[in-house]
C-alpha cells in the first residue's frame, strides 16, 4: 500500500494553478454470502450486486458509483484543481480493468491507487472498475492536508446470486536467488495476474500449498536455510496471511502431496537427507500426525496428483539419480503401492496435475541435467504411461500447474519464470498464453481456490 502522506507531500503546488490533493478512500468490512470455492464476485451487468448510497457527507469532493457499469464518477466542487487518488487500504481489494477518465488523467501505476491529475473545479473524472471483493460497505472519503474528511458509505448486497470466479494463487518460491513472501493472483477468464497487498508470515519456497473449507495452506517448505515443519494458512477472502501454532511432526521440503477427503498428505521430501515418511495435517480438527505406512524408498523432487482419492507419485530423486518409479498411496488404508509401469525415462523436479481421472507430468530434469519439454499422461485404471505428442512451448523444471475449465496450465519454473503455458489434454496442444506472472518464479506451488 503506498503511503498517503508521502503522495500528498509528491503532489503539492507546482504549477501556476492552485492544486491540493484529494484522496478518495475504499473502506471494510466482511464478505458474506461467499461460497467457499470462490472469493470473488463480479460487478457487471449480467451479474449483478445491489450497491445502495446509505449515507453522505457534505465536502468539496463528492462521488456517485453506477452497479450497471461499475463506473466511479469524482466531482470537483472546491473551486480549485485537485489530484484525487483513489486509494484502498489493505482489507478491501479491487481489481481495476478498462479504465476510463474524462476530464483528467488517471495514474494506474498501481492496481489499487488510480490518480485523477489535475482535475479542474467543477467538472468530474470517471474510473470503470472490474471486480471488487472483501467488503459489504464501501466508504469514500475525500482528504487532504488542512481539511476535514467528508464522505459517504455505498453499501453491497451480496445476498443475492452472484455468479462465482475461480482464480489460481501461487504462495511464496523463489525469485532470481532468493526466497520470497508474495501472494501472486491470476485470473485466466479476466486475463489479470497481480501481486496481492498481503505478504506471507514468512519466505519461503519449494513448498506444497493445498486449498481446503475456503483457506490455502503451504506447508514443507525451505525457508532459505532449512527444511521446515511450520503451516501458514491463507484465507483469500480477507487477505490474511498467519502461522499456526500446529506444526508438522516431521521438517520436509521438495515432498510429493495431495488432499483427500479435507487432509493434506505430505510424502516423503528432505531436511538434510531424504525420507520416506508419509505425513497427515488436518486443518479443519487443526492436527498433524504421521501415518505408518512409508514410501518404499527414500524420495523428493517428483510429481504428485489425486485421482480417485488416491495419490500417485511419479518419478523424483532417490537422493542420487532421479528415478522412474510410480507409486499409489491409498489414505484410507493407510497402503502404498508400488505401480508396474513407469515413466518412459527418469525424471525429477517435474510438475504432476490431474485431470479427467489422469495424471500428467511436465518437463523436469533428466539423467543427464537438462530440462526436458515432455508431457507424460499416466492413467491409474489402466496403469499405463503415454508420451503425448504434444511438447512444452519451452523445456522448463520447477514449475506449478493446475487443471482449469478442461485445460491443464504450467506456471513459472526454471528457464521459464514468467510464462505461462496452455495444454490441452483432449486436443494434445500446448500452447504460450500472452499473460505472464507479474515477477519472475520457480520452484514455486499454486493451487485454484
Amino acid at each position: 500500500m503506498t503511503d498517503h502522506d508521502n503522495a500528498d507531500e509528491t503532489n503539492g503546488q507546482n504549477s501556476s494553478i492552485s492544486r491540493r490533493s484529494a484522496m478518495v478512500l475504499l473502506g471494510t468490512g466482511a464478505v458474506t454470502g461467499a461460497a467457499a470455492t470462490s472469493a470473488y464476485s463480479e460487478l457487471t451487468a449480467d451479474r449483478p450486486i445491489d450497491l445502495e448510497v446509505v449515507s453522505k457527507g457534505d465536502g468539496d469532493i463528492d462521488a456517485s458509483f453506477d452497479d450497471s457499469t461499475n463506473e466511479l464518477t469524482v466531482y470537483n466542487n472546491s473551486g480549485e484543481t485537485l489530484d484525487v487518488t483513489i486509494a484502498v487500504d489493505d482489507d478491501f481489494t479491487t481489481l481495476i480493468s478498462d479504465q476510463s477518465v474524462s476530464n483528467g488523467s488517471l495514474d494506474d501505476s498501481t492496481r489499487n491507487q488510480p490518480v485523477i491529475e489535475e482535475l479542474p473545479d467543477d467538472s468530474s473524472a470517471t474510473v470503470e472498475f472490474g471486480r471488487f471483493t472483501g467488503a459489504d460497505t464501501v466508504t469514500f472519503e475525500p482528504e487532504w492536508d488542512g481539511f476535514g474528511t467528508d464522505g459517504y458509505d455505498v453499501e453491497f448486497d451480496r445476498s443475492g446470486e452472484v455468479d462465482l470466479i475461480e482464480r489460481i494463487f501461487i504462495l511464496g518460491g523463489r525469485e532470481g536467488s532468493s526466497k520470497t513472501d508474495t501472494v501472486f493472483e491470476i485470473d485466466l477468464a479476466g486475463e489479470t495476474s497481480l501481486i496481492r497487498n498481503e505478504t506471507l508470515p514468512a519466505s519461503f519456497s519449494r513448498n506444497r500449498l493445498a486449498a481446503v473449507d475456503g483457506k490455502i495452506y503451504a506447508l514443507a517448505a525451505y525457508d532459505g536455510s532449512n527444511s521446515t515443519d511450520r503451516i501458514f494458512e491463507y484465507d483469500p477472502v480477507t487477505g490474511s496471511a498467519t502461522e499456526l501454532s500446529e506444526t508438522l511432526d516431521e521438517a520436509t521440503s521438495r515432498a510429493y502431496g495431495g488432499v483427500v477427503d479435507d487432509k493434506i498428505y505430505i510424502l516423503g521430501g528432505e531436511n538434510g537427507d531424504v525420507t520416506d515418511t508419509i505425513q497427515e495435517f488436518d486443518p479443519v480438527a487443526g492436527s498433524a500426525s504421521t501415518m505408518e505406512a512409508t514410501l518404499p524408498e527414500e524420495i523428493k523432487q517428483g510429481a504428485s496428483a489425486v485421482v480417485d482419492d488416491k495419490i500417485y507419485l511419479l518419478g523424483g530423486s532417490d537422493g542420487d539419480n532421479a528415478i522412474d518409479d510410480i507409486y499409489e498411496y491409498d489414505p484410507a488404508e493407510d497402503e502404498v503401492t508400488e505401480m508396474n509401469a513407469t515413466l518412459d525415462e527418469s525424471l525429477r523436479l517435474i510438475t504432476g496435475v490431474a485431470y479427467d481421472e489422469k495424471v500428467y507430468t511436465i518437463g523436469g530434469l533428466d539423467l543427464d541435467g537438462d530440462n526436458v519439454d515432455t508431457i507424460y499422461e499416466y492413467d491409474p485404471a489402466e496403469d499405463d504411461v503415454t508420451e503425448m505428442d504434444a511438447t512444452l512451448p519451452e523445456a522448463n523444471r520447477e514449475s506449478t500447474a493446475v487443471a482449469f475449465d478442461g485445460k491443464i496450465y504450467v506456471l513459472g519454473g526454471t528457464d521459464t519464470e514468467r510464462s505461462i503455458f496452455e495444454f490441452d489434454p483432449d486436443e494434445d496442444s500446448a500452447t504460450t498464453l500472452d499473460l505472464e506472472l507479474p515477477a519472475d518464479r520457480r520452484l514455486l506451488a499454486g493451487t485454484i481456490f
